[in-house]
């Protein structure tokens, strides 16, 4: 960890995590252009002479896309949450590194940061469907009661 003095005089603690996501920006920046340049072939310059109005109306539509997007993304995080508070392991959703079903072998397996797997087998594609919707309490509830 680094520490240095913001611009008000403070501490400030610079993690390796951070660090590391900043050094990652060029590779951003990489699919920035990408993404510029695909449209360059699809749409020519004419993204430049647009109306700014257009762009504003696009904009828009843009961030209710990141918006919903959003909204799955949290949906699904909360999800985990829920599968890092097994009854006979409370575990925190920063603990877990991924999370994974199987609906050929109906088995659900969370994998830990600190290496530990947990799998729950015979978990239909239908229950884990039902927990994927529903309420916190409900799906704590259904754990519960599903084999290990």
């Amino acid at each position: 960890m680094i520490e240095s003095s913001n611009c008000s005089g403070g501490r400030v603690s610079i993690t390796p995590e951070s660090e590391a996501a900043l050094n990652s920006f060029g590779e951003f920046a990489e699919r920035i252009r990408a993404r510029l340049d695909a449209g360059k072939r699809e749409y020519g310059d004419s993204s430049f002479n647009r109306p700014r109005g257009e762009l504003v109306d696009e904009i828009q539509q843009e961030l209710l896309d990141v918006v919903g997007w959003s909204f799955i993304l949290y949906s699904r995080l909360e999800k985990l949450k829920v599968l890092g508070q097994l009854p006979d392991q409370r575990r925190s959703m920063d603990k877990i590194g991924h999370i994974k079903y199987d609906s050929e072998t109906q088995t659900l397996e969370v994998k830990f940061r600190n290496g530990e797997v947990e799998k729950r087998e015979g978990i239909s594609e239908a229950e884990y469907g039902r927990l994927t919707l529903a309420s916190l309490d409900t799906i704590q509830e259904r754990l519960r009661q599903l084999p290990r």
